[in-house]
């Protein structure tokens, strides 16, 4: 959304945060382990997450001991997914637009 010529982030998802974390489903581990194996993700795998959301697949990757930076330009779902991830020494959270992240590592 443009107003008065400055980029905001307006998104219904954002706007119902907890409700949107409360009642969204997870995802099937099938998916997971398809993830896991194709990407051979690892303790030496560093992985960009466009879209974190509350981080509910993030957590899931999370657990392979994968590098994460997990990009959110919610501020409401960013602050879902920042306590629901706030175990995750792996991961990295950026409440910003994906085409303003400037990483310093390879992906």
């Amino acid at each position: 959304m443009i107003y008065l010529g400055k980029k905001t982030f307006d998104a219904s998802f954002d706007r119902f945060a907890k409700n949107y974390h409360d009642i969204r489903p997870g995802y099937p581990e099938e998916m997971f382990l398809d993830i896991i194996k194709t990407a051979n993700l690892g303790t030496a795998t560093r992985v960009i997450e466009i879209g974190t959301g509350t981080g509910i697949a993030t957590r899931r990757l999370a657990e392979t001991g994968c590098i994460i930076t997990g990009v959110e330009p919610g501020a409401n779902l960013m602050a879902i997914a920042k306590e629901n991830l706030a175990g995750f020494k792996n991961v990295t959270l950026e409440n910003i637009m994906f085409e303003h992240l400037q990483p310093t590592e390879p992906y």
